[in-house]
């Protein structure tokens, strides 16, 4: 969640406006129309194609249309297509998980093989398809192929901080064994500054010895860019592949990077899952900053190491960061989740004195990321940070909560009554009470919405005991749940959580209005919601009567 709301921060929602349809599905411009009926001519049968899927009421659309007709001519051997979202072909919008519009796929021989997610321009569109389309290994046969690869030619300035790795084999059959397991790492390292090849000649590496060989601005060894990496060092290929995956990672960035609008784009993107950051004061913290270079310099291959000066206000305020008195301070920011589907929350770690030691020394440092970073292997366990809003009066004790939504009001909720209230309930087996929770952002217009059905609905049910109607503030409150956890994909997202703490939450995904929201509410409700249409509770239902009787001598839980 921190990640995202930091995100949400730089960007804003996509507008999706207008009325014009997709222009570019002429075939004299080389995009290919296709639909249910043609789609396996078309796309089952090419060994490559591009399939952009828009809708007509989408301006971004249309905006498109004569980029990708004009990449379509720039890369005539690649099949450019289009799919227009229409009823005809829903099945292939549902089939292909398209949620947005526009959205490119790339298909090879008919199977689904990613999503394009660069800039939606013509040269962008043109290049990234003729990198998908070349070779994931490349074969060094003599000095044209070498040049080639390493864009001796070539004056741009980019083509400087591409990370190659090179493989140099002793006779054909450690060749293949190489093409097969760089092949392997080419399908987890899908980035266009990293460029994977084989040769059996040294020379054309500019190398002596046989082995992989990274090449790498950002890895120096006796004033060159060439470091020997050899995975010989286990008999299994699949940790070699992770292995060689985690080493060109590590070479795309340097050891440490300093946090600025230029870096902001790419940091959470690209590298190692797990970041460290250090939040300092760069003039008066540079024992911690030089304590910190040691650590990265070992852990590199495993964490992205991050400095943020104390001149990024936005970013301390966003973690919790007081810079009069908390600096420096270190956290590590788990992304292995977010990176997985966004299977649950991003989980962030801080760094404690009292635990470790002085932040000053490497030691404390790296015992402090081993932790996390080989938590198998170690005895030591970290518990994660989660911010809060303070307590003011706005917020109703964890004792009272009930009679703040007898009131028929919303509860509003932080971090740490979250967890006091709503999970702490729901841990509670004799406690039949659910919870809606909108977890909304103050600056959204939607979640301002929202905010006026949840309201009425809470008015609605104030004589349910049941049913406790609740909002929190994403962006100044975490929350952490076990199992699958809580991704949030934007705001506000509706999150139903039956009184049984083994049961999973439900994210609501109907449309946002009072009558839905009541009939998802009474549909999940782990007690009968027996309201009559002027908001009284109908105690004509025995179990109704029996529920709420039980419900009202239950005691508040242990807090």
């Amino acid at each position: 969640m921190k990640i995202i709301a930091l995100s949400l921060l730089f960007h804003c929602a996509i507008e999706t406006t207008g009325v014009k349809r997709f222009q570019a599905s002429s075939e004299r411009d080389g995009v290919l129309e296709v639909d249910k009926e043609n789609w396996d001519e078309r796309i089952g049968s090419a060994e490559i194609a591009l399939v952009v899927f828009s809708a007509p009421w989408c301006r971004h659309c249309q905006n498109l249309a004569p980029e990708y007709a004009a990449a379509a001519g720039m890369v005539p051997e690649i099949k450019f297509c289009h799919v227009d979202a229409t009823e005809e072909t829903a099945e292939l919008i549902a089939r292909y998980q398209v949620r947005g519009y526009p959205h490119i796929k790339l298909f090879r021989h008919g199977n689904f093989s990613q999503d394009y997610e660069g800039p939606y321009t013509a040269l962008a569109i043109a290049n990234w398809i003729r990198r998908k389309s070349a070779p994931a290994v490349h074969l060094l046969k003599n000095w044209t192929n070498a040049r080639i690869f390493f864009h001796v030619d070539d004056d741009d300035q980019e083509n400087e901080n591409i990370v190659r790795a090179i493989a140099v084999c002793e006779n054909d059959t450690e060749l293949k064994t190489w093409i097969s397991m760089l092949e392997a790492v080419a399908k987890y390292v899908d980035d266009e500054s990293i460029q994977l090849a084989v040769t059996l000649d040294p020379k054309l590496a500019g190398e002596e010895e046989y082995g992989l060989f990274l090449y790498s601005p950002y890895l120096v060894d006796d004033d060159t860019n060439r470091v020997l990496f050899n995975p010989k060092q286990t008999n299994d290929d699949s940790t070699k592949v992770d292995t060689i995956v985690r080493a060109l990672e590590a070479a795309t960035a340097p050891a440490i990077t300093i946090y600025d609008a230029y870096t902001s784009a790419t940091i959470f993107k690209r590298g190692p899952a797990i970041h460290s950051a250090l939040f300092c004061d760069p003039s008066e913290d540079e024992n911690t900053i030089a304590a910190f270079e040691i650590a990265a310099m070992q852990r590199r291959d495993r964490a992205r190491h991050v400095i943020i000066p104390s001149s990024e206000q936005r970013v301390l305020e966003h973690f919790d960061i007081d810079p009069n008195a908390e600096l420096p301070t270190l956290l590590l920011i788990d992304l292995r989740g977010k990176r997985a589907n966004n299977t649950r929350d991003t989980r962030t770690y801080r760094y404690e004195p009292r635990r470790f030691g002085p932040i000053s020394e490497s030691k404390n440092i790296l015992a402090f990321e081993d932790a996390l970073l080989f938590a198998d292997e170690t005895n030591i366990t970290l518990t994660p940070f989660l911010r809060s809003e303070p307590h003011d009066i706005r917020y109703p004790n964890p004792q009272n909560f009930r009679d703040f939504s007898r009131q028929g009001q919303v509860l509003i909720l932080t971090g740490l009554t979250f967890e006091s209230i709503v999970q702490i309930s729901r841990s509670n087996r004799k406690d039949n009470t659910d919870f809606l929770v909108s977890f909304h952002a103050p600056w959204c217009s939607h979640s301002k919405a929202l905010s006026a059905h949840l309201e009425t609905i809470a008015e609605h049910f104030k004589a349910i005991d049941s049913l406790i109607i609740a909002s929190l503030d994403a962006t100044k409150n975490e929350v952490l749940l076990p199992g699958k956890g809580l991704a949030i994909q934007g705001f506000p997202t509706l999150v139903f959580f039956p009184a049984d703490l083994r049961k999973d939450h439900l994210v609501y995904t109907g449309e946002r209005d009072y009558t839905s929201i009541i009939a998802f509410i009474q549909k999940h409700a782990t007690n009968a919601l027996l309201v009559s249409a002027n908001g009284e509770i109908d105690t004509s239902s025995t179990r109704a009567a029996t529920v709420k009787q039980q419900q009202r001598t239950t005691p508040p839980p242990d807090l």
